[in-house]
């Protein structure tokens, strides 16, 4: 649990805030609050008390009588006035305090997020609070990275029965140049972060298990006689295991030099990569034209040719999409046979053109969304085994994978993603492998020991799992950032089911959340990126030189993968798999 972290750690750094930014709540902003509830009646109250504090005289307070199914089924929002333009950084301080609880925690719990009411399902920035009976000061600055915007701030309630009071709110906008440096906030943390954590001894005790074999050289010379003494040296070259990042095929063709710099980085950093978008429905008929700015089938075949090239590894997103927008939701309820068509249509088209060139597919994605899904549409999962059929009806060679969000942060949907897999699996549908899209936010840090069990969890049903979407968010806290990248990488890492991770954009540029990204839009690499480096090749890397032995052997403990064997003159590719691999070099 987190909160032992945070009712300790939420302290206001001892810096003077500058209060010369623009005001963007209006005047009287406190004094005229409504909850929204989603179809609940007598879920809760709200009504403004006298406050004895220095900074403000009077609070909301909001006694919720009733836990909703979801916090966000209970929110107060308080809409600004004023527009941000893109490179503005804003400030939004509160105080909060827990005035009454029904059970026997001991603080109250809530979340705050910013967004914009252009994109008000993207977080300018979030964060989690336990609040105690003492009045607490939180700060949570944000930034306007790629769109001007009017930003909101809404406070989601319906974590339990209890009452919280919340007062002096005060929303401000810097501007592009004249924000405090470094901007004050308030820090978070997760259990597990510190680096003598027990998980880490045990999690390296798994990786040195299962992520290594034993590579035995034997050295003879032209007449079979082992030579003692001889060097041998093992240098690496590829994981076998998939350190993969979504990549697109605009970006993948550019013949620019930010063309160069992003192929350099695929390069140089993934064995593996995935298609954002060009794969999908949608831009996957776009780009029948080849004439649009953003999807060209052109591109999408060249850019999977570079991708054969350089030997990395492709999985497809996606064959299905479960998820549907609540317009076509209607639609399709009234007419579920033309979806199903559709849909079968699309399958068949989309494979042949692709001629087997993709050898593993997320064929379901969104298949454990608890509303506005197929499953919904169809009145039950059925449909889930009719399509993995008819996809291994069409591609027989090709691995096919659920995929899912919310299993490992938060966790909404993992009891049904859970029960979708065991459907599919009693009905022999065909499933290889269990997909965890992984996107991280400063709301669901959970203990790299819960990620653990929540692997092992799906590992039992299928051996076979995959991080396909990984990024963390972090309020622009580049630290947190990667020191949370990498224990997800670890924990994932040492899991013996989990066959790759997959970074969802590591460029601010191409990034749903720019903030997620490990390169920023200049191309410099943030602390997550040196994380990233740092575990794929150097702690989980190989290259070792060692002596034979008197029976002219020479044994290396290595990474899973392929390798460059040298000795003397002579070099040998080959690949180390477990539990050992021999190979005979004979010195002339």
């Amino acid at each position: 649990m987190m909160q032992s972290n945070f009712t300790a750690g939420f302290v206001v750094l001892l810096m003077a805030l500058t209060t010369n930014g623009e005001d963007l709540l209006p005047a009287h902003t406190m004094t005229n609050l409504q909850l929204r509830t989603s179809g609940r009646d007598a879920l809760a109250s709200i009504q403004t008390v006298p406050a004895s504090h220095a900074h403000f005289d009077h609070a909301a307070r909001i006694s919720v009588a009733r836990r909703p199914r979801y916090p966000w089924e209970l929110t107060l929002t308080l809409p600004s006035h004023a527009a941000m333009q893109p490179g503005d950084v804003g400030r939004l301080t509160f105080y909060v305090r827990c005035a009454a609880l029904s059970s026997n925690t001991s603080s109250a719990r809530l979340d705050v997020r910013v967004t914009t009411k252009e994109e008000s399902e993207r977080d300018l920035a979030a964060l989690p609070v336990w609040a105690s009976e003492k009045w607490q000061q939180m700060i949570l600055p944000f930034k306007l990275r790629t769109a001007s915007g009017t930003p909101d701030v809404t406070f989601n309630l319906g974590y339990a029965q209890q009452t919280i009071e919340l007062g002096g709110v005060q929303l401000l906008n810097y501007g592009a140049k004249d924000a405090p440096t470094p901007l004050p906030f308030t820090p978070i943390s997760y259990e597990g972060r510190e680096p003598t954590a027990a998980w880490r001894k045990q999690a390296q005790a798994r990786i040195d298990t299962h992520r290594k074999a034993d590579l035995i050289v034997q050295v003879t010379d032209s007449l079979h006689r082992p030579i003692t003494g001889a060097v041998v040296t093992a240098r690496m070259t590829r994981h076998a295991f998939r350190f993969g990042a979504a990549v697109t095929a605009y970006h993948l063709n550019l013949d620019t030099p930010e063309g160069q710099w992003y192929r350099q980085i695929v390069m140089s950093n993934y064995n593996a990569a995935v298609f954002e978008n060009d794969m999908k429905s949608g831009p996957w008929h776009m780009g029948l034209s080849n004439d649009r700015p953003d999807f060209r089938r052109t591109w999408l075949k060249q850019a999977m040719d570079w991708l054969d090239a350089q030997q990395i590894h492709l999985r497809g997103h996606h064959l299905v999409n479960a998820r549907f927008t609540p317009a076509d939701y209607e639609f399709f309820r009234r007419n579920p046979n033309q979806l199903r068509n559709e849909i079968f249509a699309g399958m068949e088209e989309k494979l042949a053109a692709l001629q087997g060139r993709v050898h593993e597919w997320d064929a379901i994605s969104h298949v454990a969304v608890l509303e506005n899904s197929l499953e919904f549409i169809f009145n039950g999962p059925e449909i889930y085994a009719d399509l993995f059929r008819k996809a291994r009806e069409l591609e027989p060679d090709a691995d096919l994978w659920i995929n899912e969000g919310t299993i490992l942060p938060g966790g909404l949907r993992r009891d049904h993603y859970e029960n979708i897999a065991r459907y599919l699996i009693d009905q022999n549908a065909a499933l290889d492998g269990i997909g965890m899209m992984a996107h991280f936010s400063s709301l669901f840090l959970e203990a790299p020991t819960n990620l653990y069990v929540t692997l092992d969890r799906f590992a039992h049903l299928i051996p076979r799992l995959q991080l396909t979407e990984l990024d963390v968010r972090m309020n622009e806290d580049e630290q947190l950032q990667a020191d949370y990248l990498r224990d997800v990488m670890i924990t994932a890492f040492s899991h013996p089911a989990v066959e790759g991770i997959y970074i969802w954009g590591f460029w601010e540029g191409r990034q749903p959340h720019p903030e997620a990204a490990l390169y920023r839009l200049d191309g410099t690499p943030k602390k997550s990126a040196a994380a990233w480096r740092d575990l794929v090749f150097r702690d989980w890397w190989t290259q070792e030189s060692v002596l034979t032995d008197s029976n002219g052997v020479a044994r290396i403990r290595g990474y899973l993968g392929r390798y460059e064997i040298i000795c003397d003159s002579l070099l040998t590719n080959m690949v180390l798999q477990a539990p050992a691999t021999e190979i005979h070099l004979t010195v002339r």
